[in-house]
């Protein structure tokens, strides 16, 4: 069985930044490592892969989280598995961080929130249990990223009924408006669905590579109640893209929705 092309393209990736975080070039790394300059070049390159020991010596030197050495260490663990699966204790969302830093084409279907990127604190402290500080930085740093990729596409589908929740919120209008201010952004579109449809049963992001230079292959990123997929075989990325382009035309762009003034949904 080949290799998970995505779990290397985010070693490699990973391995990249954490070196850039140290400041150090091949040479400076690898000699505190006690390797060759060889052996991070193919690390880096994807011509091999590093012990889960190395990768989190080289986490810790840079200082960064210890979640973000964690989700390392489990996709060089997996790399030989196409498809990584990840559980309660392994799941994070820094694969998909790095592809909306990265990926020429994004789309994004949620069928009970907003989006994280695009939520504001309001709806992030109100409507969310267990809502905390660090989880909604991350998320505003996700959205600046989102919004500095002027070249990149992004097509963002929401269900109506995650509308509706903001009735509970006390300043909703201002999480529509905005909505409709990123929707207005170049290559840029956020669609409203309503009723029931074939993705009606759980939400998922697809991340297409576009010609984007620094992108790994094409997948789909998928979460249920314990655990999050990371697809990227031809045949279900074929089956998600059909979906996609179905669901998008049946969805009603947020401009339309709210062209007679911002007002809360019935």
């Amino acid at each position: 069985m080949a290799d998970s092309r995505l779990a290397k393209w985010y070693i490699t990736a990973e391995l990249t930044a954490l070196r850039a975080i140290l400041g150090l070039s091949e040479a400076g790394i690898a000699r505190a490592l006690g390797v060759s300059a060889a052996t991070i070049r193919n690390w880096e390159s994807g011509k091999t892969v590093p012990l889960r020991s190395v990768a989190k010596d080289i986490g810790q030197m840079a200082g960064v989280e210890q979640s973000r050495i964690d989700f390392l260490c489990f996709v060089i663990d997996n790399y030989k598995v196409p498809g990584l699966v990840a559980n309660l204790h392994t799941r994070n969302v820094r694969m998909v961080e790095q592809a909306e830093r990265t990926y020429g084409s994004i789309f994004k279907y949620e069928s009970v929130y907003i989006p994280g990127p695009f939520q504001l604190d309001g709806y992030h402290n109100e409507l969310l249990p267990g809502a905390d500080s660090d989880s909604l930085k991350r998320k505003q740093a996700r959205g600046r990223t989102l919004r500095s990729r002027t070249a990149a596409s992004m097509q963002v589908l929401i269900e109506y009924n995650a509308l509706r929740h903001l009735r509970d919120m006390i300043h909703w209008d201002r999480q529509i408006e905005a909505l409709i201010e990123d929707s207005n952004r170049p290559n840029w579109e956020i669609r409203i669905i309503d009723g029931i449809h074939n993705a009606s049963r759980g939400s998922f992001d697809f991340y297409k590579t576009a010609k984007a230079p620094d992108a790994g292959p094409s997948f789909v990123y998928t979460e249920s109640l314990d655990q999050s997929r990371y697809i990227e075989d031809e045949a279900t990325l074929r089956w998600y893209d059909q979906l996609r382009t179905e669901v998008w035309a049946q969805g009603k762009p947020i401009k339309e929705i709210f062209s007679g003034g911002v007002q809360l949904l019935a």
